[in-house]
């Protein structure tokens, strides 16, 4: 289930939750999204020239394509990956 923010023009996901309601990510967003926080661990989607997400990267900065829908680098499910060109 997700959380969100309906206070703007264009609804965002804030929160994912569990069955029991309990948070189980947190996304932090600014003019785009930023990060999203799962496990204890913080992955960061990186954009491309037409603002899509294309890679995530781990705090240690390593990257990975958004081919698969889990991350090797985050280890987590990613609901805002982009379908490549």
């Amino acid at each position: 289930m997700y959380v969100n923010d309906t206070t703007t023009d264009l609804t965002q996901v804030v929160a994912e939750t569990d069955d029991n309601g309990n948070v189980t990510a947190y996304y932090t967003r600014s003019d785009e999204l930023l990060s999203m926080e799962k496990a204890g661990e913080i992955c960061y989607y990186l954009y491309d020239g037409h603002g899509n997400v294309r890679t995530l990267t781990n705090e240690a900065g390593r990257k990975n394509i958004l081919t698969h829908i889990l991350s090797r680098s985050c280890k987590m499910r990613n609901v805002y990956s982009s379908t490549l060109l």
